[in-house]
C-alpha cells in the first residue's frame, strides 16, 4: 500500500490511485485524538468512543481527502449481508431515516458523485471495489460470517442488477485484517474445509487452465489460490482471505489487490 497522507495516517492502493475520478483511503491508527483502547485515529461513531473525539478524528480524516465529501456513510455492521444502495431513497431521507436504512449494513455500493462509502474493521476484512465501466464503487465489511455467506459474490450481483456491472470491468482491493500470528480459531475452521475444496475444484477447471490467478490485472503463474496466499498454519483469517479471493473469481473479477499486509504483525 501506499501513504496517501505525509504522517500515514491515510493509506491507499496504487490500483485504485490511478483513476482521477473516485478517491479513496483505508486509515490507520495514527494522528488523532481518541485515547485508549480507541487511540487514536478512531472515525466511527459506533464503536463506545466519546462523540466529540470521533467528530474531531472526522474532521481531520476529511482535512486529509483530496475532495470534501458531502457525506461519510457510515452503516452499523452486523456480521450479515445485507447492502444498501446509497441511491435515490437514501438521498431523500431525513438524517433519522439514513440512520434507519444504515442499521445492520455490512456492504454499501453506489454511483452518486460525493458520497464516501465507509466500512469499520478491528480483525476483519474490509473490501473496496470499483466497477471502471459504470463508474460505480463499492465497500464491503468482509468478517468470516459474511464472508462464507457469500456477502462479496451477492454485493457483486447487486451491482449487476442497478448498474449493469461485469466482473471483468471491476478492480477489487482487500484491506488490512488480523494477522496470521495473532488469530488462531480452531473450532471456526468446519466452516471452511469445504470452501478449501471449492478453491481447489473451481482453479483446476478448464477455463483458464494456465496461470489462472491474476492480481493488479497480471497473471502471477500459479494455478492454485493456495500457492499464492496459503496461511502457515490452519487459521480463521488466511481462508477467510482465500474464501474473498476465490468469490472474486468465481464471478470474473481479474483485477485483484491485496493489502499485502495484515494488522498486528
Amino acid at each position: 500500500m501506499i501513504s496517501i497522507t505525509r504522517d500515514k495516517r491515510m493509506l491507499g492502493y496504487e490500483s485504485l490511485s490511478s483513476y482521477s475520478n473516485i478517491s479513496h483511503f483505508v486509515t490507520t491508527r495514527q494522528g488523532g485524538c481518541s485515547e485508549g483502547n480507541y487511540a487514536s485515529f478512531n472515525c466511527t461513531p459506533y464503536s463506545g468512543d466519546e462523540a466529540e473525539k470521533v467528530r474531531r478524528n472526522q474532521t481531520l480524516l476529511m482535512e486529509g481527502m483530496s475532495q470534501t465529501p458531502e457525506e461519510l456513510v457510515i452503516p452499523v455492521q452486523t456480521h450479515e449481508t445485507n447492502c444498501l444502495l446509497i441511491g435515490d431513497a437514501y438521498l431523500s431521507a431525513s438524517t433519522q431515516q439514513r440512520q434507519e436504512m444504515l442499521h445492520g449494513v455490512d456492504a454499501l455500493i453506489t454511483r452518486e458523485p460525493g458520497y464516501c462509502l465507509c466500512i469499520s474493521t478491528a480483525d476483519c476484512v474490509p473490501v473496496l471495489m470499483y466497477d471502471k465501466k459504470h463508474s460505480a464503487i463499492a465497500a464491503i465489511h468482509a468478517g468470516w460470517r459474511g464472508t462464507v455467506a457469500y456477502i462479496v459474490r451477492d454485493t457483486l450481483l447487486r451491482m449487476e442488477k442497478e448498474f449493469g456491472t461485469s466482473g471483468e470491468d471491476v478492480v477489487a482491493c482487500i484491506g488490512p485484517s488480523i494477522s496470521l500470528a495473532l488469530k488462531w480459531v480452531r473450532k471456526c475452521m468446519k466452516h471452511f474445509r469445504r470452501m478449501v475444496l471449492i478453491c481447489l475444484v473451481f482453479l483446476s477447471g478448464k477455463r483458464k487452465p494456465e496461470n489462472i490467478i491474476s492480481t493488479c490485472g497480471k497473471r502471477t503463474g500459479c494455478k492454485s489460490l493456495l500457492s499464492v496466499c496459503r496461511p502457515a498454519r490452519w487459521s480463521l483469517p488466511g481462508y477467510v482471505r482465500i474464501f474473498i479471493t476465490t468469490s472474486f473469481s468465481r464471478q470474473g473479477v481479474w483485477a485483484l489487490s491485496p493489502d499485502g499486509f495484515c494488522r498486528g504483525s
